[in-house]
């Protein structure tokens, strides 16, 4: 009498099949080891030590469970600043730089995020792009005036400016 043992596996995994009560098995796959892609029934017998064949035939039933596919933001930040990187589509996840919260430097930088679903099998790693600007650097202009008169700042090196009284003209 032998007995074989079912399970589940997350796509493209192995399940090892143990059947136990007799000297060695005949597999309907030919093998102990079994990839299926989608849920499958395998039967399995039996041969005791004195070359007897098992009068019953036993099926091990394998589950596949499909990999969670997740899906990440991109975006673009000022250097200095923080970007957070939001994914979607499994219960946990792991980051390439160990948090979902970035500050990269000035160019372009990829991070590689994988997710876990409830049943343990994780995704094909997604990419985030992170973009970061580097700070403008501005030059302005100085000067002195005689009372009464205007004096116009002139910065350079940005495309808008914020002038502390609200004006690029001071008196």
């Amino acid at each position: 009498t032998i007995t074989v043992n079912s399970g589940s596996i997350c796509a493209g995994q192995i399940f090892t099949l143990n059947p136990t009560g007799a000297n060695t098995y005949i597999f309907s796959n030919g093998s102990h080891t079994v990839n299926p892609i989608s849920t499958s029934s395998y039967s399995v017998s039996g041969i005791s030590v004195q070359g007897c064949e098992s009068s019953n035939t036993v099926v091990a039933t394998v589950s596949v469970n499909s990999l969670p596919v997740i899906s990440v933001n991109s975006g673009s930040i000022c250097a200095g600043q923080t970007f957070t990187i939001n994914p979607s589509g499994a219960a946990s996840y792991t980051y390439s730089n160990g948090s979902n919260t970035v500050n990269p430097l000035p160019g372009i930088t990829h991070y590689s995020i994988t997710g876990t679903d409830l049943f343990g099998c994780e995704s094909l790693s997604s990419i985030s792009t992170v973009t970061t600007y580097a700070l403008p650097i501005i030059a302005v202009n100085s000067g002195s005036t005689c009372a009464g008169q205007t004096f116009t700042i002139n910065p350079s090196g940005a495309v808008t400016y914020t002038y502390s009284n609200g004006s690029n003209t001071v008196n």
